[in-house]
Formats: structure tokens, C-alpha cells, sequence
């Protein structure tokens, strides 16, 4: 549905997104289902450059192509996207800071939702962001406080 919502709005690249969740979302389903599942963890300083230059090559490289096809606000479609795509890979590995990077992700669509008079689909975004404010909530709690924040040991 959201899909569906996204595209006709003409925001292409979240469009495609949400199709892409649902195959790392799969991808999750099985990976956590392992006999030993990953515990929660914190974001390595390795994952966060890679996190990092990913987010930039993807909202420069992304957003360059769907400028071309005439796509509303492409790089900040196109960041938040880049963003969603690193959140969505470290939620697999149960890295924490996913959540942050949805939080930035989803303030990133809600104003992009907002200039296309996406009203509905803003309400979604903020649902989501509900959802991360209190994961980080839960998984803070249930992590051991002797782990990798932000790359530096603590």
C-alpha cells in the first residue's frame, strides 16, 4: 500500500523502498531464526563509515538519476532512501543505532511527503518513528551495557 501511495505521489525512490523491505525483512526473519541468533549489538566504527559513505554515494548517485526522470525532490528522497536501506541492513544484524538512522530517515520522508501534500502518508512516517523511539528504548535496556557505541569502546 505504501508503495503504491509513494509512487503515485511521484516519489519514486521510497516507492521502491518500501518493496526492497520486504525482502530484508525475509532476509531478517531467517537470519535471527538461526540456531545461535545475533544478540544486540552496537554499530562497529567499520559499519559506521561504510554506513556513512553508502549514504552520501547513494543520495548523490540516486538522486542524479531520478532528477533526470523528473522525480519530486530527488535527494531528499534519495537520502532518506540511502538512509532507510543502512537502517534496514543493520536492523538485520541487530545493530542499535538502526533506529537512529530511521529516525533521521523518517524526518527525511515526512518533509519530502509534506512539499508533495502527501498528508496520509506523513502520519505513517511519524508511526514509524513512534516504533524506533521505543525500540532504542527497549533494546537499550535489554543490551549489555559493556559494548561498541558509535564505533568507540566503551
Amino acid at each position: 500500500i505504501m508503495a503504491y501511495l509513494l509512487f503515485s505521489s511521484h516519489i519514486y525512490i521510497q516507492a521502491v523502498l518500501h518493496c526492497i523491505y520486504v525482502v530484508m525483512y525475509i532476509y531478517s526473519f531467517f537470519y535471527w531464526g538461526r540456531k545461535i541468533p545475533p544478540s544486540i549489538s552496537n554499530i562497529t566504527q567499520k559499519e559506521l563509515i561504510l554506513s556513512i559513505v553508502y549514504i552520501v554515494s547513494f543520495t548523490g548517485i540516486m538522486g542524479y538519476a531520478f532528477s533526470a526522470i523528473s522525480e519530486v525532490y530527488p535527494y531528499i528522497d534519495a537520502f532518506s532512501a540511502g538512509c532507510s536501506m543502512v537502517a534496514v541492513f543493520l536492523l538485520s544484524k541487530k545493530v542499535i543505532e538502526h533506529s537512529y538512522i530511521f529516525i533521521i530517515s523518517n524526518i527525511a520522508s515526512m518533509v519530502v511527503c509534506y512539499m508533495t501534500k502527501s498528508y496520509a502518508t506523513i502520519l505513517t512516517f511519524v508511526i514509524y518513528m513512534i516504533f524506533n523511539i521505543i525500540r532504542v528504548y527497549v533494546w537499550e535496556r535489554n543490551t549489555d551495557k559493556k559494548y561498541v557505541k558509535w564505533g568507540v569502546k566503551k
